[in-house]
């Protein structure tokens, strides 16, 4: 079953003097429902822009963007936490504009936010959260919307790696456990090796895909020194194949 299909898509933004700049150029991909699907490609190349026509927050030029997610959720690179909310409040805030708070909701979050290692926090404000908890409570209130789709965009970019590894490992498990589908960002080809299912590799502007590596590796990645080993060598070989198409 597929989750989403892009088809020709061409995005063009008006420019000073009336000229238009394309920055999408032909873009056609294909996600199946419940993949774990990662766009990696130069700055400014439309990696984001491509997120936004799929949450249906732009329209393109031409071309098709069929999704089938009946709840999608967005999960940017910056938190983006209200300031005068608490962490229990942040976490619910997804829902409530949603319509779905409900007598379930404040429970459901506080059991997410336990299992995410914030249960400490739940009643503290955002400036007194490291980066890596309030990028936990910005995921924590994507996953309340039991979206269909989630689309990340660069999460992670900002934290140190242990950090980063953890919430990568979080992301999986529950990914596992829900079924989503997933649209994930990033720069960095080892962290969508040891993430994606498929990898779309995308040109600088006006962007085109180059081509998608299947990631063949068995899950769990990297739990032994062999599938360490072999995530490594995935992760050079997917390095040489997108410096080859991006140049």
């Amino acid at each position: 079953m597929t989750a989403l299909r892009l088809t020709d898509v061409v995005m063009d933004f008006p420019q000073v003097g009336g000229e238009r700049l394309r920055v999408l150029d032909s873009v056609s991909l294909t996600v199946a429902s419940g993949e774990f699907y990662s766009m990696v490609g130069p700055s400014g190349c439309g990696k984001t822009t491509l997120l936004d026509l799929v949450m249906g927050l732009a329209v393109p030029t031409s071309g098709s963007v069929e999704v089938e997610a009946r709840r999608k959720a967005m999960v940017f690179q910056r938190p983006q936490l209200l300031p005068w909310r608490t962490v229990l409040g942040n976490a619910l805030y997804g829902m409530e504009c949603g319509g779905q708070l409900d007598g379930d909701a404040e429970p459901r979050a506080l059991a997410l936010l336990q299992r995410m290692g914030l249960s400490q926090h739940v009643h503290e404000h955002p400036h007194r959260l490291s980066e890596g908890m309030k990028q936990r409570v910005n995921l924590a209130r994507a996953l309340l919307t039991e979206p269909d789709l989630l689309l990340m965009d660069e999460p992670f970019a900002a934290l140190d790696p242990a950090t980063r590894r953890r919430l990568q490992d979080d992301l999986l498990e529950l990914w596992h456990e829900r079924g989503f589908t997933v649209i994930f960002v990033s720069h960095s080809l080892a962290e969508v090796a040891y993430l994606a299912d498929s990898i779309a590799v995308l040109s600088d502007k006006p962007t085109r895909v180059c081509g998608v590596a299947k990631v063949g590796l068995p899950r769990p990645r990297a739990a032994t020194p062999q599938a360490e080993l072999a995530l490594l060598q995935h992760a050079e070989d997917l390095t040489r194949r997108y410096f080859a198409t991006s140049v």
